[in-house]
């Protein structure tokens, strides 16, 4: 049995329920004088196009009509809660930054802005020093001329530390909230059609230091995309890659054939992994196309830009 505390708080509880419950009244005009509730009625099925049930009483049209009217803050505001938590998840996950559940979405959209701005490295930022590879420096693989390439030196945990080259007018954020932590790289092409995510994980126990151990990576990447593609299956292809090997397997979106995308949404991706040295890099490839001229780009990112570092020479 509740005692007599514990009582009186659940009184209180649905005392105060059923104040809440109480809805105020719609200010309906009635210019022919029908009466509130045949006002209310005729309110909602021209105005509002809603269905009204038969005999409802007045306080089953007041209810109706605030569900429809609140209908889009509702949205609204679940909208703002879903936005809001998506942003508290990447300021955890890509910068180690908590943000507690008092602070609004404005404040976590600044945040994570100027988490963004800290961490992004666009083009002409980083001199090479890297002694050349195979004849080439790496910037003269990333898919433009060699004046036209950032590089980016990259410390591994455990792994082989490497040079990452991207076209100069490409974007490119560094994600790594730990120096321990294995790095990841998020590039996107001018105007954000091709994006490109490669994550650096150490191999020092040669996992995917050959081809088949690489493919069978890739077909377990690929498992998540076959069911919803238009390929159905998993198809993988050798990439051809100047300093390691690799390999990777594509699919179409079989949501996204035919209509036209918004922004952050793309018709086709290539899951992956490239080796270099003791270093194993997976990737995920989104574009609009397989021929599309930036995801081309993006793949001579993965052939040609990722490089073991080696010192300058003296």
């Amino acid at each position: 049995m509740l005692g007599h505390r514990q009582v009186i708080l659940y009184l209180l509880m649905v005392s105060v329920a059923h104040a809440a419950d109480a809805l105020p009244h719609p200010e309906i005009p009635d210019p022919f004088g029908l009466g509130e509730r045949l006002a209310l009625v005729d309110y909602l099925k021209t105005e509002l196009h809603a269905n009204v049930e038969p005999g409802a009483t007045y306080d089953d049209l007041v209810k109706q009509y605030w569900e429809i009217v609140d209908k889009p803050k509702r949205e609204a505001e679940a909208t703002r809660s879903e936005e809001a938590q998506r942003l508290r998840s990447r300021l955890a996950t890509e910068f180690g930054i908590k943000a507690d559940e008092s602070v609004d979405l404005g404040k976590l959209k600044e945040m994570l802005v100027e988490a963004e701005r800290k961490a992004t490295v666009r083009g002409g930022g980083e001199k090479n020093d890297s002694p050349m590879k195979d004849g080439k420096k790496p910037e003269d693989q990333a898919g433009g001329k060699g004046d036209a390439a950032v590089v980016m030196p990259l410390t591994i945990p455990g792994g082989t530390d490497v040079d990452v080259a991207t076209p100069k007018d490409w974007q490119v954020t560094k994600i790594q909230p730990d120096a321990a932590l294995p790095p990841t790289l998020k590039i996107h092409a001018p105007g954000g059609d091709v994006s490109l995510q490669i994550t650096l994980l150490p191999d020092k126990e040669s996992r995917l230091d050959t081809q088949a151990k690489i493919d069978q990576a890739v077909k377990n990447m690929g498992a998540q995309y076959a069911d919803g593609s238009v390929e159905k299956t998993i198809t993988v292809q050798k990439l051809t890659v100047s300093n390691g090997i690799g390999s990777y397997a594509e699919f179409t979106d079989g949501d996204l054939v035919g209509k036209k995308v918004r922004p952050g949404q793309y018709k086709v991706v290539a899951a992956g992994v490239v080796t270099i040295g003791k270093t194993a890099a997976a990737f995920t490839l989104l574009g609009d196309s397989f021929d599309q001229a930036g995801y081309l780009a993006a793949k001579k990112i993965l052939t040609g830009g990722i490089v073991a570092h080696a010192a300058p020479a003296k």
